[in-house]
């Protein structure tokens, strides 16, 4: 080892603490800049959040080189990596850890903020240096965690002589793709907040707070339901882990933001387009995020069991705690102070259209509460002092299952546009739509059976007519269209809701086609 290489891992503490630094200075000079009407506010900002992402990832790059030059003298490394491991495997140790995979949510969440200073760079709009200033706010608290109590190049001396190994159950390609997307879906959700965050601080979420919003919101859910699909597949080939989904909860961590965003895109959508639903929009906004910092709350702190923890520790969960509670109160807060003012004058009666998107928030918002509940209850159940409580598949199944079948008629009933589009115009896309609804909601059914179900789905066919009968209803409730309308972009909002269907068809195939 070269003699300059004994002093990386102090480098690598003192760019977090450069980092850490700048992230705190950077909402300091922006808010000051504001006051003074500086004119060069936004590309300060914007400077901040690129020195910031830079040091981090001068961080990032020294645990990295530490791991494939097996530096055994700090503490991480000797705990979740050894000698003999491929350079892929040691790769992905940088985050198998605790520490390492606080470090890489600290540096996408960085890259996501440069990201958007990059596009914003030429903006003169005052919400978008206030965005990026929620931004590092955000970034300060967690980096300040990581600094105390989360370090990755805490020394050891002597250094260890081979490393205690990966875990075994870690050594899988899902440990190299899963845990960076969901981290990157975190971070775009968490942008999409702070801009909700941001517009209650300049006092207006109009239709074009609400298109940023959604432009990236959208990144930031892709990259999540990727890494929840790479996750399920993972967890199919560990023997242990339950199958395809098992509503663990960390499984659960990952769902819930899920949810909210996808409610989220919903009434973002209203709200771009007729300038409604913007309450729903902030809310579920800052509740997107909250339920991002509750998903690291239940995996990185061992305050709920599963099959899926590995990097736990209890003496972390009460800073922990406290993060969570101080950046979900003050999100609260701010809405509650801020919301109160009243908006200006609104579109209404966007007819068929708002009323099915009310229907979606509002299906979303009751499988987004019955999976919060269900999974924190035993955790309240305990400190209560009533004992031990375990809340399992079967009560997940049953009690989601209703919403899904609904969700399932409202994606069909939204395939009908207008009275004014011909038969003939609706026709392939409705009938698409009903084929994805009968299969999956025949599965969706038989999934509320007795029997384990396997892969040649027999037992599906005692309900199959049952779901035929329901969307064969849906068909038949249907305005009468008469004339062709000439809209661009009819076979995009098709396409939507058949991926719509197909999430939800691949949502309820994990607990019937399991192993």
């Amino acid at each position: 080892m070269h003699n300059l290489d004994i002093f990386l891992p102090e480098a690598g503490f003192l760019a977090l603490l450069l980092s850490l630094g700048v992230n705190v200075l950077t909402p300091l000079a922006t808010w000051c800049g504001m006051a003074q009407h500086w004119r060069g506010v936004m590309r300060l900002t914007t400077c901040g959040a690129w020195t910031a992402f830079t040091l981090l990832l001068l961080a990032f790059a020294i645990l990295v080189s530490c791991f494939l030059t097996s530096d055994f003298s700090v503490v991480y490394v000797a705990q979740h990596s050894h000698s003999q491991l491929s350079w892929g495997l040691k790769l992905a140790a940088v985050w198998g850890g605790h520490e390492g995979s606080l470090l890489l949510w600290a540096l996408l969440l960085s890259g996501w903020t440069s990201l958007f200073a990059w596009r914003s760079r030429h903006e003169s709009d005052a919400l978008f240096p206030l965005i990026l200033s929620v931004l590092s706010l955000i970034m300060a608290s967690l980096l300040l965690f990581i600094v105390l109590w989360s370090d990755p190049f805490l020394r050891i001396f002597p250094p260890a002589m081979a490393g205690r190994d990966l875990n075994p159950m870690l050594q899988h390609l899902g440990l190299i793709l899963h845990p960076p997307l969901l981290y990157l879906g975190y971070g775009g959700l968490m942008t999409a907040a702070s801009v909700a965050l941001a517009s209650l601080l300049c006092g207006g979420f109009n239709a074009a707070t609400a298109w940023v919003c959604w432009r990236w919101a959208l990144p930031g859910w892709c990259a999540l339901t990727l890494g929840i699909i790479l996750g399920s597949w993972w967890a199919y080939c560990e023997l242990g882990w339950g199958g395809w989904w098992f509503w663990d909860p960390v499984e659960n961590a990952s769902l819930l933001p899920w949810l909210a965003a996808s409610a989220l895109l919903h009434s973002l959508y209203v709200s771009r387009q007729r300038g409604s639903f913007r309450h729903w929009s902030l809310l579920l906004a800052i509740l997107t995020l909250i339920l991002s910092l509750l998903g690291t709350l239940i995996v990185r702190s061992g305050i709920l069991l599963s099959v899926h923890a590995f990097a736990l520790d209890n003496v972390r969960a009460v800073p922990l705690f406290i993060l969570f509670a101080a950046l979900s109160l003050a999100s609260l807060a701010l809405y509650g102070w801020r919301a109160r003012e009243p908006y200006p004058a609104t579109r209404l009666g966007g007819g068929k259209c708002e009323t099915l998107i009310l229907t979606t928030l509002l299906l979303f918002s009751a499988v987004l509460l019955i999976v919060l509940v269900g999974t924190l209850y035993p955790m309240i159940y305990g400190l209560m002092g009533w004992g031990r409580l375990s809340v399992g598949a079967p009560y997940f199944n049953r009690v989601t299952l209703p919403f899904g079948l609904l969700m399932l008629v409202v994606i069909v009933l939204a395939t009908i546009r207008s009275r004014k589009v011909s038969v003939r115009c609706q026709l392939p896309a409705l009938l698409a739509h009903t084929g994805v609804f009968i299969f999956a909601a025949g599965i969706m059914v038989s999934s509320g059976s007795r029997h384990e179900i396997s892969l040649n789905l027999s037992p599906v066919s005692r309900w199959y007519w049952r779901a035929t009968f329901s969307a064969l209803s849906a068909w038949i409730w249907r305005p009468k269209a008469t004339t062709p309308v000439k809209k661009r972009g009819s076979r995009c909002g098709g396409m939507k809701n058949a991926l719509a269907a197909c999430s939800l068809k691949g949502a309820s195939m994990p607990r019937v086609v399991n192993r």
